[in-house]
């Protein structure tokens, strides 16, 4: 009876894991069947002049048409400009439609063809409408926008019948016009993707349960480390050779912080900083351009986070190897090694190559330190965390991860503590100059300010909290209450604050508790949504773009279009017909990977990781732990970038290695031969 029990037990637990993966099948199926969904935004054309003649300066899709798109791009490029937006509608209900433009300057709109709003002129944010019957379908729009100078403000809004008027949702408008049975078969495509993916998988699972389990032997050549790494080396140099040549550098809206902090140091200010960051970057920065602030240093700092890219795969892979079979740490520093996401970021003037540089060689000095714990490794950990902090202030909780993890180790109880204490005061300690510089200057003791505006915009722009939920603190709530009508209420708050005397480090004392005492009025809310953004920070956001101007596409980051800084230039110099950028497009627009896909057997992978042996699952627990902290903190706390998912991407690859792996081995009922 009892061996008949447990066979109905491992019968119904097989089960269970077949229809969790005919379940996680049917998610990737639809999550690949989204890649063709249409292109949602229309088609900006943007000239610097306001009669939109010639060829325009930029042309991108913009997903939403509004204040705060033009605040991102064109707007801190040129003092005067007009943009032509293009593209289609689509309307799902017959009826007559009522449309408005809200401008500072001129626009006009077209529907159908047909000219429906004119709010033309130079003047301040002035609404006009206009009325016309649409009926259900795709119908041709174009929106003309002149900036004359000075503020700015652009809204599209719509409403059927009597209803009232709201923006138009990216969902509704396409850059380029269809029909509307093409649109809808092709939203209907990753329903029947993941339909058949499920009978795919479920016919495939039984032809294999016949055949006999046989490793490839041409494979076993990749058990060698040394063929392993050469291997990694090989396709990293291959793949990072193209992008160098095929795209040019990449600049940011931070980009223009941290440069300006290389000035100050190469004028002898060498602890002059932004308060929201810390100083490690801009001296990387330093060490290239205290030579020449001019070309070619921008692709030799390029070319330089390209090699801080190869060793992040390499430093990935030794540390995998430690926690996984050598083959899913090869899987998994392969994935980060052509990621399209990090290759972005190496050409992005931001911390990201430097911090995920640093993060994957701390995370080879942590495993070494749970493997062999001795107070010399933890003492290099502790520095490895100070390091990683001085790049990015983010990681300044991370300390907390090898110290739990110390508390855990199957040692004498006694070396435990002094361990973790250890690392604990020594690290604090280490961060006290610092934080003592920041009091000096800026009048906080920290290591960066920023906490309280993450977590404003969170509530203002993200959870969109109305102004009397910051009733507690006057001053917040007043300028939240005019915020709603202009640009960015984050920003506007700030620019309030600190017209009103606020010091930077008073305006994020203020936002912090003007943020807690409004969460706290929706505290159940706030913490069911804080994991609805941290899912979609585990996915893939689309921070990297796809520019198309006069040289023909290029990568690009759609916050600043237009700008350029010596010696970074932000789009290419020659045309289009260079194979290798064409190379680059084309890569980035069909091989980015779908990371919500990699998460969800990155879960599966973290709860069967701790079936291993203890030694090897507190390994394990180290790498799901960080990818929890420097996922879950910033989906709390701030607006979702893939950067800030980037650092762990290595990490989740290799979960969902292991778990896609793990659930092969239970569909296939093999014993687990590692």
């Amino acid at each position: 009876m009892c061996t008949s029990g447990l066979r109905d037990i491992v019968l119904r637990v097989t089960r269970v894991v077949q229809i969790a993966a005919c379940v996680l099948v049917g998610i990737g199926g639809y999550l690949t069947g989204q890649i063709a969904l249409p292109e949602h935004g229309l088609r900006g054309h943007y000239f610097t002049n306001l009669t939109r003649n010639g060829d325009p300066v930029v042309v991108a899709v913009d997903l939403l048409i509004s204040t705060e798109g033009l605040a991102n791009g064109t707007a801190k490029a040129w003092a005067a400009y007009s943009v032509e937006w293009t593209g289609a509608l689509v309307v799902t209900r017959r009826g007559t439609y009522t449309f408005a433009t809200i401008s500072d300057d001129g626009s006009e709109l077209d529907v159908a063809n047909t000219t429906v709003v004119h709010n033309g002129g130079q003047h301040g944010p002035q609404q006009a409408t206009g009325r016309i019957e649409l009926a259900a379908g795709v119908h041709p729009i174009r929106l003309r926008y002149e900036q004359l100078g000075g503020g700015f403000h652009l809204e599209l809004k719509y409403a059927l019948g009597d209803e009232a008027l709201s923006t138009i949702p990216a969902e509704s408008l396409l850059p380029e016009q269809t029909s509307i049975w093409v649109y809808r078969a092709r939203h209907a495509l990753p329903l029947v993707v993941a339909i058949v993916a499920v009978l795919l998988f479920i016919a495939a699972q039984r032809i294999l349960a016949t055949i006999p389990y046989q490793p490839m032997a041409a494979l076993r050549i990749f058990d060698r480390p040394t063929v392993a790494i050469a291997v990694l080396i090989a396709i990293a140099v291959l793949v990072r050779v193209v992008m160098f040549f095929g795209s040019n550098g990449i600049l940011w809206a931070d980009s223009d912080i941290f440069i300006e902090t290389v000035g100050a140091i190469r004028n002898g200010q060498w602890f002059e900083h932004d308060p929201f960051r810390t100083l490690l970057y801009p001296y990387f920065l330093w060490a290239f351009l205290i030579f020449s602030t001019e070309k070619p240093m921008d692709q030799i700092i390029v070319g330089a986070q390209h090699l801080l890219g190869l060793i992040t795969a390499i430093a990935l892979f030794a540390s995998l190897r430690k926690a996984f079979s050598l083959g899913i740490a090869l899987v998994a520093a392969l994935l980060c090694a052509v990621h399209t996401t990090q290759l972005f970021y190496e050409k992005s003037i931001l911390t990201e190559a430097l911090f995920n540089c640093l993060l994957a060689l701390s995370l080879v000095i942590v495993i070494g330190f749970l493997q062999k714990p001795t107070f010399a490794r933890g003492m290099a950990v502790t520095a490895a965390c100070f390091v990683l902090t001085m790049t990015r202030p983010v990681a300044q909780g991370f300390i907390a991860v090898p110290i739990v993890l110390a508390l855990c180790l199957s040692i004498d109880w006694r070396k435990r503590l002094v361990y973790a204490g250890s690392m604990a005061v020594i690290y604090v300690t280490a961060l006290q100059p610092w934080m003592m510089l920041n009091q000096r200057i800026y009048g906080f003791h920290g290591v960066a300010l920023g906490q309280g505006l993450g977590l404003f915009i969170r509530t203002s722009q993200v959870e969109k909290y109305e102004p009397s939920m910051y009733h507690a603190h006057p001053e917040v709530e007043e300028l939240m209450t005019f915020a709603q009508t202009t640009q960015s209420a984050a920003g506007h708050v700030v620019d309030g604050l600190r017209r009103r005397g606020f010091s930077s480090a008073a305006v994020d004392d203020l936002l912090y508790r003007a943020s807690v005492s409004a969460i706290s009025q929706r505290p159940v809310e706030f913490a069911a949504h804080s994991l609805r953004q941290w899912w979609r920070q585990l996915g893939s956001l689309d921070d990297e773009d796809i520019c198309d101007g006069e040289q023909g596409p290029y990568i690009c980051s759609n916050r600043t279009i237009g700008y350029a800084r010596e010696p970074f230039l932000n789009r290419p110099l020659t045309a289009s017909s260079q194979p290798t950028r064409s190379l680059v497009v084309w890569y980035f627009r069909h091989g980015r990977i779908p990371m919500h896909v990699v998460t969800v057997l990155a879960a599966f992978g973290a709860i069967a990781s701790m079936a291993a042996n203890p030694s090897v699952r507190v390994l394990r627990l180290c790498l799901a732990m960080t990818a929890i902290y420097f996922t879950l903190l910033p989906a709390i706390t701030q607006s979702l970038q893939d950067r800030f998912r980037l650092p762990v991407d290595g990490l989740l690859f290799a979960l969902a290695a292991f778990g896609l792996m793990s659930l092969v081995r239970a569909l296939l009922r093999r014993d687990d031969r590692r």
